[in-house]
């Protein structure tokens, strides 16, 4: 079916989030607290297989403010160790909020959600999977944060949100 592989230019959405802003948010975060914080950007990236993505956000906040989530050891590469608390979440909840840092644009929640609606209404009902590439598509709680918060934006006739399609993959990741 050729239609399926022919991109539609008013439904593509770039987003400016990736690794290397992730990266580079995690160095200045972890600078706050720590002046001697590396420069070395391939520690900052090292350090992400630690990231995951909050469910909720605001909850994930309040048991880190209540103890209730453990922070993580991360031995940099002249064997001091630095502590990873709320940056474990708080970094990659950029991808959700690009403005609480600053940038000007939508989360991918809603530029995916801003695409589909841009599609034809017979394009959309052949549509049935999202698929995400990148390292941070490997990021652990993303599938279950992005159909949650894709939910209530995008029309129920999409098949890749009914639970009745739960037996196929709706969201699928690519990465390396």
């Amino acid at each position: 079916y050729q239609s399926r592989s022919i991109a539609t230019p008013e439904a593509v959405r770039r987003s400016r989030v990736g690794g290397r802003l992730l990266c580079g948010y995690l160095r200045e975060l972890i600078s706050y607290r720590n002046e001697d914080f590396i420069d070395d950007f391939n520690t900052a990236e090292r350090m992400t297989h630690l990231f995951y993505i909050a469910h909720d956000f605001n909850k994930e906040q309040t048991l880190f403010d209540q103890d209730k989530i453990d922070t993580t050891e991360f031995i940099l590469p002249d064997d001091t160790t630095i502590s990873l608390g709320s940056e474990r979440y708080v970094v990659p909840e950029v991808l959700f909020s690009p403005q609480d840092i600053g940038l000007p644009q939508a989360g991918i929640h809603d530029a995916i959600s801003d695409s589909f609606l841009n599609c034809e209404q017979n394009f959309q009902l052949s549509m049935n999977h999202i698929v995400l590439c990148g390292a941070g598509a490997k990021l652990p709680g993303l599938e279950h944060r992005l159909e949650s918060e894709l939910r209530p934006l995008l029309p129920d006739y999409l098949n890749f949100l009914n639970d009745s399609h739960r037996s196929r993959p709706h969201i699928t990741t690519v990465h390396d």
